[in-house]
């Protein structure tokens, strides 16, 4: 009887930890579901935006991309390719300039985080070679000192 006492009280805390792992799991799908229904929601109002911003080209311009030169499509891409390489907003110069700014000043503190490795680098190979030459000249010493030895044995 005692060990269909200890059987139970086994399983009885494996199937609550169980169930906490249950709950985990549908609070997790729950939230990945809440994360997949806004995109879906987003991805609608950029097309629906997308639509509106076509229409009032088409209608109030009487600009269509395909009435564009080849030159002029050719520029239309270039655009939209940096837009996208940037991850900017939209095409616009007032979201052009803020992205143009902070790849800058990564690229400022890039070559200036470069300059200080090289400075560092540099210091490190001088005392490298430093320590090589010393080694050298002790051995070269140490050469020496055995040639005269055995050239000194050989007078005697």
């Amino acid at each position: 009887m005692e060990e269909f006492k200890w059987y139970m009280t086994f399983w009885g805390h494996s199937i609550g930890k169980g169930k906490n792992a249950s709950e985990r799991n549908r609070v997790w799908d729950r939230d990945v579901y809440l994360v997949i229904e806004d995109l879906k929601q987003k991805a609608s109002e950029y097309k629906s935006e997308a639509k509106y911003l076509k229409d009032l080209l088409t209608e109030s311009a009487n600009f269509s991309p395909a009435s564009l030169s080849s030159t002029g499509s050719r520029y239309l891409n270039a655009l939209v390719g940096s837009a996208v390489a940037l991850e900017t907003k939209d095409a616009s110069l007032t979201s052009f300039i803020p992205t143009v700014n902070d790849l800058t000043s990564d690229l400022f503190h890039t070559k200036s985080k470069s300059e200080e490795i090289k400075i560092e680098w540099e210091k490190l190979e001088e005392k490298s070679n430093c320590n090589f030459s010393v080694r050298k000249m002790s051995t070269r010493g140490s050469q020496e000192s055995r040639i005269a030895s055995v050239y000194r044995k050989g007078q005697s």
